[in-house]
């Protein structure tokens, strides 16, 4: 198909000559052959400074400050950077990047537990754990330690922000902050003298550890009863980088757990009396025997063994008739077992009118604040 006279296609259109752009392209390789000349020329000139600065040294002798001034302008020239001395001669305190926050304290210091367990005990009990603290940068660190008292319920969803899931017990969640209901976590603050507080400040070395107590005393409760508390770990406000932590990751969290269980002793001989609503031992003694010994059996249902403090105390306003004496003054005895105390009865008064005398045993599980008392029905026969 033909086309119209005015257009013609491109791809018929003749090629254009070089001719007419000789002289461009020569006038073009002139210039690129002056400018390598130059840069030759520049180099070399480096060359003759650099050698002449090392030659002046060997001899001793100095270079100028305006020889130095142009050294300079030529390594910029060729390196194209800013020198890093100024006119004097003198170091230019070269600008720092910006401190960058630390992602959290756990690239600082580290623990080595997230969870105590301080395992099951009696009511009264005092039991320690330690808790490590690793010091892994090359300055010191101060520290601030203490328990959350502000808490009164944790759940598991905010357990889980601070402490691997590994590490959370089986329990019905949320948990109740027993810190803030009984008051009975504390810190060993000084093993000698036994003195504990609630919140402590450690100075930490550098590249060092140390192994805090943690004590818990537990609360007299009459009932077996789970008790957590949550001791967190941060940066004082001395240390200057608490401030370039980020939120939220400036602090380190410890889970502490404690059981409280009952023990189950029962008298095999006692008596419930249901209008004083006190246990009742009955025993019988000979008016005529002198000093006598009755055996009072005690059975331990528990997984423990227990030991007992035994004492005999009369009702006051009563003039005794005769002496009552635990002998020996403390038993222990095994779990699932049944164990004997020995009550000595010494007749003061050679009264044949006296039937009957009644004495108070008090029955307390050593270092705990578990307290059985049974009331002693003393008889007397001929």
């Amino acid at each position: 198909m033909p086309y119209p006279s005015p257009y013609t296609p491109p791809h018929l259109l003749p090629y254009p000559s070089l001719d007419n752009h000789k002289d461009d392209i020569g006038n073009s390789a002139g210039a690129l052959q002056n400018q390598r000349k130059s840069a030759l020329s520049l180099k070399s000139a480096l060359k003759n400074l650099t050698l002449g600065r090392q030659n002046s040294s060997r001899n001793g002798s100095e270079c100028s400050r305006s020889n130095r001034k142009q050294e300079e302008l030529a390594i910029t020239t060729v390196n194209q950077r800013p020198p890093l001395k100024d006119a004097n001669l003198q170091p230019v305190a070269v600008p720092t990047k910006p401190v960058k926050k630390n992602s959290g304290i756990g690239n600082l210091i580290e623990l080595d537990t997230s969870y105590l367990n301080f395992g099951s005990f009696y009511p009264g009990k005092i039991f320690k754990c330690s808790l490590g603290l690793t010091n892994n940068t090359a300055h010191s660190r101060s520290l601030f330690v203490a328990f959350d008292d502000e808490t009164f319920m944790f759940t598991r969803e905010e357990l889980l922000r601070t402490i691997a899931e590994e590490d959370l017990p089986d329990a019905a969640y949320p948990v109740p902050n027993s810190e803030q209901i009984y008051h009975c976590w504390e810190f060993m603050v000084d093993v000698e003298n036994k003195s504990f507080d609630k919140s402590v400040i450690i100075e930490l070395p550098p590249r060092s550890s140390i192994q805090l107590g943690t004590v818990i005393k537990s609360p007299c409760i009459k009932k077996p009863k789970s008790l957590y508390a949550l001791i967190k770990v941060a940066l004082s406000e001395d240390d200057p980088m608490s401030s370039l932590l980020d939120k939220g990751k400036d602090t380190l969290a410890v889970l502490a757990r404690a059981e409280i269980s009952m023990p189950k002793l029962q008298c095999c001989k006692e008596l419930f009396h249901d209008q004083a609503g006190l246990k009742v031992i009955p025993l019988v003694a000979k008016l005529s025997g002198g000093g006598q010994r009755l055996r009072v059996p005690f059975k331990n249902g528990g997984a423990k063994d227990v030991e007992l403090m035994l004492d005999v105390t009369g009702f006051p306003g009563k003039e005794p008739f005769a002496e009552y004496k635990c002998v020996p003054s403390s038993v222990r005895i095994p779990s699932n077992s049944v164990g004997y105390i020995t009550i000595g009865v010494s007749i003061w008064r050679d009264d044949v009118s006296q039937k009957k005398e009644q004495r108070v045993l008090l029955v307390k599980i050593k270092d705990t604040s578990i307290l059985y008392p049974y009331v002693l029905d003393c008889f007397f026969i001929p």
